[in-house]
């Protein structure tokens, strides 16, 4: 009997569900707020009907996701708008909406996917003994121990990703276009160059042991598991490891293991192009982002983040010459400048200017460089140091070819 009642009242909810109408907007039936897409909200009951009626027994699930992208893929934009305008009644296809003549981010409308995660970082490394942050400044990455900046701010990067041209490396902000190259991420981030380019590959038995370590799979090595074993041992080379799934070049939950073989040896990371390395990531993540090759944004956007702080002309704090732009913001500084930039319209807002250089061609940024004497005389060591090593390795390969003609010889 209890069965039966309980049966009936489902089949009451379900009737009144059934016969509930849509919203109206505009005196137009709206998209459940949950479909995103317009696409999707067109094609998720015909095309389950249709895949149904082919193969009973197929997961809609996966069948629809990958019929559906398909699919919209061949359709005609007009076709496209069609169902893009679903969307846009109940404010999810504008990101920008004009107010006093300025543009303005939705922020309860849109959020970033990305994987850039300076707190979680600093969360990791603030628990490091000085003995391993030392050995992480011996490498040349002791600027990211000093990171306090908090949270990224999604909404900002959201509109510095839009403004920003990655085949051309301009970025536009309030008028002035300025251009950003790998001594931009050097000066912002803190990392530098060492000389020798980064290759991703090498024998897959050179990172075997350490495959197995991280427990890697197809997908790469899990960020929450790198970070456990980091826990337990404190490694440099896995917390550098850390650095780049994190902060330096994110995609998604995975790393590749294809970052071991760079990271293999400690006492050659300092001798890579880090910098040049980070920036050409972020450029092409940002480009297939643009295409919509991913639904996510991988690379650092903590650059272009603390960029932007350091470049607007925001009189309540002066950037210090003497530190790097990204030690030099912490997290109540943001909170202060983001306050302020609400005050001022928000995010895009016209009445807002950078500190710029007219050079008569495209706007430069006023980031300066900061160089001393200790820095320059680093530099030249490690240029002797990448000289050094080269030297090495022609040595090395002659040795090979002089043992090779004597044993032909003999």
């Amino acid at each position: 009997m209890d069965n039966q009642l309980r049966k009936r009242k489902r089949e009451s909810i379900n009737l009144q569900k059934s016969s509930t109408c849509l919203p109206k907007v505009n005196n137009e039936n709206a998209v459940p707020k949950s479909s995103t897409y317009g696409f999707v909200s067109h094609f998720c009951s015909d095309e389950e009907e249709l895949l149904r009626s082919h193969n009973f027994n197929l997961s809609t699930t996966i069948g629809l996701r990958k019929h559906t992208r398909k699919t919209n893929r061949e359709l005609s934009a007009e076709h496209k708008a069609s169902h893009k305008k679903q969307c846009e009644r109940i404010g999810y296809a504008d990101a920008y909406s004009d107010n006093n003549e300025s543009k303005t981010i939705k922020a309860d409308k849109f959020t970033l996917e990305t994987r850039c995660a300076p707190d979680r970082f600093c969360s990791l490394v603030g628990n490091l003994s000085e003995d391993k942050k030392n050995a992480i400044r011996g490498i040349g990455f002791g600027s990211l121990l000093e990171i306090q900046c908090g949270r990224l701010r999604r909404q900002l990067c959201r509109w510095l990703v839009d403004q920003f041209k990655p085949e051309c490396n301009i970025i536009e902000l309030h008028g002035q276009n300025l251009k950003l190259c790998h001594r931009t991420f050097s000066d912002v981030m803190g990392v530098k160059d060492g000389g020798i380019p980064i290759q991703l590959g090498g024998p897959s038995e050179n990172i075997a042991e350490l495959r197995d370590i991280f427990q890697s799979t197809v997908k790469g090595i899990n960020i929450k598991t790198l970070e456990d074993i980091i826990k337990q041992e404190d490694k440099t080379s896995w917390i550098f490891k850390f650095a780049l799934a994190t902060l330096l070049c994110p995609t998604s939950g995975y790393i590749s293991h294809l970052f071991l073989h760079p990271c293999n040896d400690v006492l050659d990371v300092k001798s890579l192009n880090w910098a040049s390395f980070c920036y050409k990531w972020l450029a092409k993540s940002i480009g297939k982002y643009k295409n919509r090759e991913t639904t996510y944004v991988g690379g650092c956007l903590l650059f272009l983040q603390i960029f932007y702080l350091h470049n607007v002309a925001y009189n309540c704090i002066q950037p210090d010459g003497t530190k790097t732009p990204v030690t030099f913001w912490k997290e109540s500084m943001v909170k202060r400048f983001m306050k302020w930039l609400r005050s001022q319209g928000g995010i895009g807002s016209n009445k807002i200017q950078m500190r710029t250089i007219d050079t008569g061609e495209a706007s430069q940024s006023k980031a300066v460089r900061h160089l001393n004497f200790e820095e320059i005389i680093q530099k030249q060591i490690l240029s002797i140091r990448v000289l050094t090593f080269k030297i090495d390795y022609l040595y090395d390969a002659i040795s090979d070819q002089t043992k090779m003609l004597k044993e032909l010889l003999h």
